[in-house]
């Protein structure tokens, strides 16, 4: 069993070492970095910022509960009670919990692909890169 978790946790951190860059043969760092920022530029335009509430969680109502105490006497005899008894109940719980939002980017991933296919389309491709500690 710790030969499996050694040899999980050695794949992961090892496969977690590649990144990937753009490469184009020929062009410079500024030839990329006018091409990055066009096709960023372009890709914005296309799909601007939507901000949207997203639901994270749903909404609920927690639990009751009913604790009820009695004070003073009573007889009973037969069908009939005599005396006298208080009876106060107290109920907690109960409350509606709302569900959580948060904001996010409806268009992000529209605008990342469409940021990438303009790299591609101006002759760029994504090499991987590796330091000394991955798998290739």
């Amino acid at each position: 069993m710790i030969r499996i978790a050694a040899l999980a946790l050695a794949i992961v951190l090892l496969s977690g070492c590649a990144t990937y860059q753009w490469s184009k043969d020929g062009a410079t760092q500024q030839d990329f970095s006018q091409d990055s920022y066009q096709c960023t530029a372009q890709a914005a335009q296309m799909f601007p910022t939507a901000v949207v509430a997203q639901q994270v969680t749903q909404g609920y109502t927690t639990a009751a509960y009913t604790n009820c105490n009695s004070d003073g006497s009573a007889n009973v005899s037969g069908s009939y009670v005599y005396g006298s008894s208080n009876t106060n109940c107290t109920t907690t719980g109960g409350q509606y919990v709302p569900p959580t939002y948060v904001n996010v980017d409806a268009n992000a991933n529209n605008r990342s692909q469409a940021a990438r296919q303009c790299m591609f389309a101006h002759g760029y491709q994504l090499i991987r890169v590796c330091n000394s500690h991955c798998l290739n």
